[in-house]
């Protein structure tokens, strides 16, 4: 348990609409009234006015903090992100309860507690406010936002309308960058021995597919029927990043959530060009126990065993600012491929209040302070969502590379669409499972096409779907 504290009296008193602390806000007007010397009234006021000199009651809480805290940096984070705060808030304590496996194991760990009668106060939380409404994991404090006067544009818009509200009302607050897709790392030394220009830095007139496939096949390279140089070393989100770049008619199911439409034309063609990658081009390795089967276990971009590379926004401070230097890599970002669009796949981690906390106002007061000029976010080394402290922070962490292109970096998160609208729906886990399992089976393997596999998918799909319309219908009524 991490020691901390309540409100101090300095920030109750500037915070008080905020907060709620009506016993202190009331003590403060009444030191505050004035009296007239020597009338009946100076008698009365006098215990008053002496009580409010004495030290304000200190309030006890405990608030239950479920974060994402790497182990190696949790007695950090008690002396970074929980001991400055106890110092400012008397009288109350913090326990970090780290967050451990993936989203169901963290969904899973939430439910429990709640089951229990103890739910955490505040979590963090990567999926939408609308997924969280619907599985009663989130609540409301669009009021507590409006009465602490909080400075919304700090954050991308669409990003915040998108992920973090929910009925035009606040659920969450964005705290750092996440997803599955960023940009593309170039390791020099490949380029300039195949005499290959760099792509254009600029998002909207950068390699498209074509080009960029173009690129990778110069790269690849062959000792009999079996490839010896793969061009890249990953494929980002197989179900996840590539319809992103084929514009708005490349979806799993519809944006209300109600129909599959997986076997889209230009879904078709989206998955037709991806599987061609590795079947057919062979630029990228199969999926089928990549790292050890072809790269020894290791990241092979660390390693100059490939070209090419996708950053996610958390790996590019985490593994590639931290790391390349260290392994004697220097490296060049480019944008994602452009089709439609070139976007990465990328969302924002957020903070929110947990359903069933009674400690609203403290544990809300707590999770701004940990949020403000992306405290946190720049803690665990995520790119923060707080904008102004985006920049700064990817030129500190780029700070000894030749020639990063840091600005590749910034405009595509500000550039961003939004991710892909599976994980919205409350039952987002059965459809990523109904892809892994089938697409594995099936497109992994080439034994199937992308137009034969989309269109004989759709029908169960559709039944998933229905289940999560049939969801949501119970919580709101008629949907959409």
């Amino acid at each position: 348990m991490l020691d901390s504290t309540t409100l101090s009296r300095r920030r109750l008193l500037a915070g008080s609409a905020v907060l709620g602390a009506s016993s202190v806000v009331f003590a403060a007007c009444g030191s505050a009234a004035p009296t007239d010397s020597g009338s009946m009234d100076e008698a009365q006021a006098e215990p008053e006015a002496k009580a409010a000199d004495q030290p304000a009651e200190v309030q006890e809480v405990n608030l239950v903090a479920y974060l994402k805290i790497p182990t190696e940096l949790e007695t950090d984070f008690t002396q970074n992100m929980a001991d400055p705060y106890i110092a400012e808030n008397p009288g109350t304590t913090i326990e970090l309860v780290s967050q451990v496996g993936g989203t169901a194991d963290r969904v899973a760990k939430i439910k429990t507690m709640q089951a229990g009668g103890i739910p955490p106060d505040f979590s963090e939380f990567p999926r939408r406010a609308f997924a969280q409404v619907m599985q009663d994991l989130a609540q409301n404090m669009d009021d507590l936002v409006k009465a602490a006067q909080l400075d919304l544009s700090v954050y991308n818009p669409n990003l915040l309308e998108r992920d973090a509200m929910f009925q035009g009302q606040v659920y969450l607050l964005p705290m750092g960058h996440g997803g599955n897709a960023h940009v593309v790392m170039i390791n020099p030394d490949y380029f300039e021995a195949a005499g290959l220009d760099y792509p254009s830095a600029d998002v909207e007139n950068s390699w498209t597919w074509d080009e960029w496939l173009e690129v990778m096949v110069k790269l690849r390279e062959f000792e009999g029927d079996e490839v010896s140089q793969w061009a890249m070393g990953n494929h980002a989100h197989d179900w996840c990043s590539w319809q992103l770049l084929w514009g708005d008619d490349c979806s799993w199911i519809s944006q209300d959530l109600t129909t599959a439409t997986c076997d889209s034309e230009a879904m078709i063609d989206c998955y037709t060009s991806f599987f061609d990658l590795i079947h057919k081009h062979k630029v990228i390795p199969p999926q089928a126990d990549r790292n050890a089967t072809y790269f020894g276990g290791q990241n092979p971009f660390l390693t100059g065993q490939v070209p090419l590379m996708i950053s996610a926004p958390r790996s590019l401070p985490l593994t590639y600012a931290d790391q390349a230097l260290e392994q004697g890599i220097d490296f060049v970002m480019a944008p994602m491929p452009r089709v439609e669009r070139s976007t990465p796949d990328a969302n924002q981690h957020k903070l929110g209040l947990v359903y069933g906390s009674e400690k609203r106002e403290p544990a809300f007061d707590y999770m701004v302070w940990l949020l403000h000029e992306g405290r946190l976010g720049k803690f665990v080394r995520r790119i923060p969502a707080w904008i102004p402290e985006i920049e700064p922070f990817i030129d500190e962490a780029f700070a000894g590379y030749s020639n990063p292109r840091i600005s590749v970096a910034q405009d595509a998160l500000a550039t961003a669409v939004p991710q892909w609208n599976v994980g919205t729906t409350p039952v987002s886990g059965q459809i990523t499972t109904l892809l892994n399992e089938n697409g594995d089976a099936r497109l992994w393997t080439g034994e199937q096409d992308a137009a034969t596999f989309l269109k004989e998918l759709k029908p169960t799909l559709q039944a998933i779907v229905d289940d999560g319309v049939n969801i949501i219908r119970e919580k709101l009524g008629n949907w959409p």
